[in-house]
């Protein structure tokens, strides 16, 4: 089978899925793209399309937009394209039974973990959350069950000092890189699955606003510089200081500064220390309500700090 004549659909929403919808424009006939509704964002609450909306106009391809995939009118749609292959790319909506056997070849999903750690919702921000030196995507027979189906190939990368915004941007290209992978073995049929092991599954929670909330009594200087990693730049971690939320963006560690107690602040010229249970942190980019981030030497030309106060 070759690259030209399989054809597909492509099921994806934001500017995640969007390197591996330009592979598959590329290499396949791609018939349609399936994407969430137009959705008002912003304190302007403007209505924009979607990352991936916005890309197949470009490219000219015909987007959908159905308000639930699993009507029977969007089944008959998808059907009626004669699909040999479905590729979802972090589309947003959950495909039931008759979608999922509408391809006449099989239904993909590029998840954002290695398998099987990491199903569902916030694979990205967890992984870093949790600590863990490497990531990677997946390449996934799409199921009923969460992440759950059987895997065709995983490809891996170091998180280093990444924060989320920068882990999910090089993840979207070793997923499009993935693809590519995927479509030339299913050219020279050599594509296999393999069932992942349930017993080792973990699951990615969503994420929401309370998990940003510092501990610097109960988390080590790494366990909050991970927090501020994992929920940069949205949602954001964060601090109490004289009843004002504080938002974080930038940390490092910083083994230099010694003693003092969890929750002491500390003034270096321009430089912000946090101390954790175990040590301090440098704060290097924040935020204070209504306002714009800033670095730290910005912020406290605008918010001088007294030396001993405490966050709470």
């Amino acid at each position: 089978m070759t690259m030209n004549k399989i054809k597909t659909i492509f099921f994806g929403t934001p500017d995640f899925s969007v390197p591996a919808l330009e592979v598959l424009h590329e290499l396949t006939d791609l018939r349609l793209v399936v994407t969430q509704e137009d959705k008002p964002k912003g304190r302007g609450k403007k209505v924009l399309a979607s990352p991936v909306k916005a890309r197949a106009l470009e490219l000219g391809i015909e987007v959908f937009q159905p308000s639930s995939i699993n009507t029977q009118e969007s089944q008959a749609k998808l059907e009626a394209l004669g699909a040999d292959l479905f590729v979802v790319v972090a589309y947003g909506q959950i495909l039931k039974k008759p979608v999922l056997e509408a391809p006449k070849l099989d239904i993909i999903n590029i998840h954002a973990s290695l398998l099987p750690k990491y199903r569902g919702a916030a694979p990205i921000e967890r992984a870093i959350l949790e600590g863990e030196r490497e990531t990677g995507v997946s390449i996934m027979r799409v199921e009923e069950g969460l992440d759950s189906g059987p895997v065709a190939l995983m490809k891996s990368c170091p998180i280093g000092h990444k924060n989320a915004q920068d882990l999910r941007e090089a993840l979207a290209d070793l997923g499009a890189q993935a693809l590519r992978d995927y479509l030339g073995a299913l050219e020279e049929g050599r594509v296999s699955f393999k069932d992942q092991d349930h017993d080792q599954a973990t699951y990615a929670h969503k994420i929401h606003n309370e998990l940003g909330a510092l501990d610097f009594l109960g988390e080590t200087s790494q366990e909050s510089l991970n927090r501020i990693r994992a929920l940069s730049p949205k949602p954001g971690a964060y601090f109490y200081l004289e009843g004002e939320k504080i938002k974080v963006f930038e940390g490092a560690l910083a083994p230099q500064e010694e003693g003092g107690e969890p929750g002491d602040l500390r003034v270096r010229g321009p430089r912000l220390f946090i101390r954790a249970k175990d040590g301090f942190l440098e704060v290097k980019s924040l935020q204070r309500p209504g306002k714009k981030r800033m670095d730290v030497a910005s912020f406290l030309n605008g918010y001088p700090i007294k030396e001993g106060s405490q966050v709470n």
